[in-house]
């Protein structure tokens, strides 16, 4: 190759080599473990797995994005890849997959071509073919050949496989490990292997159990193992404590019932995070005895650390205000009512009933007078004058100019994806106009967040008519 590529006989396709590494791991996924051929049924777990879809779609998208970003562009834009792939029926499931992923992106300017001689049985796509009828003699033949099939030897070809029901794919990788330019050194030679025995026998191959034969295929993409980084495993527990249907279940549940769902997990915690430390990621999935060993480790510390982190929140919530159950004359006087909305700081939603779910006698100084009362905001676009969740005391009705306050407005079709709430929190801005006879007209509302993060919700002069202010923000309550 080297001097092919000196007399430039060919292009030197190794000056850009990037190599991938497949991980993966196989399971029976059927009670019984029949024997099988070795060889052959390991050529079978090859081709069960190279054609998997999962594992077809992930190097699809690896070869559509690259072709994207180094190579289409060239040749003014009329570059063309080729895929070279080991049959023609992984050359057809190939051909599907880009043409599916290339549509669900949208992308234009690319298309696929499939080439090779001779004809496709794909076993996983079902064809059916409707005979009439009128045509008795097809039918016949059909029936003879059919029944003719069955009496037919099998000849001497040995077992053929397919596992597309025993095995299953527990978890997949594809990472790439090298980008750059292969050197081939004048006078590097290396020894090419060749058959070491001849003869015209079939072989008989060694039988052998589909379990063992799994755990070897598994074995071929294990590595070298190194001690187990205590800050990797940190931060798998990090993730499991911050999980939100992890920290359902452990404050619902024992420790030995919570193991049943944080072990199912905890397999997805590590494929994760399987970047940071493929070689420990690896052995936890192929290992039992290590992988029962940190399962046993981590359920602890995760139970542990979900259930103290909840008694201190619990301990440190105490609320801004006292449920209380007032007289009439009290009621505006030592008490407000409790709103149950939840005013949205972030933005417009669904609409929201606001209802009154009590009184409370808020922690404050103000002089309490009628139109005041107390709901929660959520959202973080108020930040850092309304923290997400505070407790708000509000006085409507909002008499006067409304600019640079803070109120809580309803519109019933401004929609905003933050909270999903119909009510929002925001500083009021406004524009208007002196029409002819000397009135004023609104023109447009600007609803505007504390929280640079966070953008303006602008009402047209169309809406803005249909605005509704309920009230004004004059206080955070503090617990």
């Amino acid at each position: 190759m080297r001097q092919a590529i000196e007399e430039v006989f060919i292009l030197d396709v190794i000056r850009h080599y990037t190599t991938y590494k497949t991980y993966y791991k196989l399971i029976k996924s059927i009670e019984d473990d029949p024997k099988v051929e070795k060889r052959k049924a390991a050529q079978a777990l090859a081709r069960f797995m190279s054609l998997h879809p999962h594992n077809i779609a992930q190097k699809t998208e690896v070869m559509v994005e690259h072709f994207r970003r180094c190579t289409m562009h060239l040749l003014g834009g009329r570059a063309k890849a080729m895929v070279v792939t080991s049959s023609r029926l992984h050359a057809v499931r190939y051909k599907q997959a880009f043409d599916k992923y290339i549509a669900e992106k949208g992308y234009t300017g690319i298309k696929t071509l499939v080439a090779f001689s001779g004809k496709v049985v794909d076993p996983d796509v079902a064809r059916v073919e409707y005979i009439p009828f009128q045509d008795s003699d097809l039918e016949k033949l059909y029936s003879y050949v059919r029944f003719l099939l069955t009496k037919l030897p099998p000849g001497d070809r040995g077992p053929v496989y397919r596992f597309d029901e025993e095995v299953a794919l527990k978890y997949y990788r594809l990472q790439k490990l090298s980008e750059g330019s292969l050197l081939l050194e004048p006078g590097t030679t290396g020894a090419v292997g060749g058959p070491t025995a001849v003869g015209t026998g079939l072989p008989h191959g060694e039988k052998i159990e589909l379990s063992k034969l799994i755990d070897i295929v598994n074995e071929r993409f294990g590595t070298e193992f190194k001690p187990a980084d205590q800050l990797f495993l940190d931060s798998i527990r990090e993730d499991a404590v911050a999980d939100t249907n992890l920290r359902e279940a452990a404050l619902a549940n024992t420790q030995e019932n919570f193991g049943y769902v944080f072990r199912k997990a905890l397999e997805g915690l590590f494929i994760d995070r399987m970047e940071q430390n493929e070689e420990i990621a690896a052995r936890f999935m192929n290992d039992s005895e290590f992988q029962e060993m940190v399962g046993k480790h981590l359920l602890k510390e995760v139970y542990g650390q979900i259930r103290a982190q909840e008694e201190k929140r619990r301990a440190e919530h105490v609320l801004p205000f006292r449920r209380v159950d007032p007289r009439e004359e009290d009621k505006f006087k030592t008490c407000v009512p409790l709103m149950t909305l939840k005013a949205a700081a972030g933005g417009f939603g669904d609409v929201q009933s606001a209802e009154i779910d009590g009184w409370v006698e808020p922690r404050t100084q103000r002089t309490l007078r009628p139109g005041m009362f107390v709901a929660q905001v959520v959202g973080e676009s108020m930040v850092p004058r309304i923290p997400n969740g505070g407790w708000c005391l509000f006085q409507g009705p909002v008499e006067g100019s409304r600019n640079g306050r803070i109120v809580l407005v309803q519109h019933q079709d401004i929609r905003d994806t933050e909270t999903g709430a119909s009510y929002t929190v925001k500083r009021y801005a406004s524009e208007k106009t002196m029409r002819a006879d000397g009135s004023w007209e609104q023109t447009s509302v600007r609803l505007a967040p504390l929280n640079a993060a966070f953008g303006p919700i602008e009402v047209s002069a169309g809406l803005a008519s249909e605005l509704r202010v309920i009230a004004e923000m004059v206080e955070v309550l503090a617990a």
